[in-house]
């Protein structure tokens, strides 16, 4: 496991990572625009389940496919998360 050690690897995880995401997971315009071989980019990212969940707490409509599913993947990313942090944590201690 890597670490950074300098700051400058945040502009090109913000450019290549976070913004294709944001477009790619129906913030700005909805997933059935985006053409059928990029849907399921859209659907397998944790974004937009959220996305997804906001919309259905704000607009009162019910989002597509069950909230638990929608909430269960994002538990599960941040689980991971958490698993992979405190393994970076504990690794960077011991170093």
């Amino acid at each position: 496991m890597e670490s950074v050690e300098h700051e400058g690897h945040f502009a090109l995880l913000f450019r290549f990572v976070m913004i294709p995401s944001t477009l790619f997971a129906g913030v700005f315009f909805p997933v059935d625009q985006l053409p059928p071989q990029v849907r399921p980019l859209a659907y397998v990212s944790p974004l937009w389940h959220g996305v997804e969940l906001s919309r259905a707490a704000t607009l009162g409509v019910a989002a597509p496919g069950p909230g638990w599913a929608h909430a269960g993947c994002l538990l599960v990313c941040a689980g991971a998360g958490v698993t992979w942090a405190v393994a970076a944590f504990r690794k960077r201690l011991q170093d």
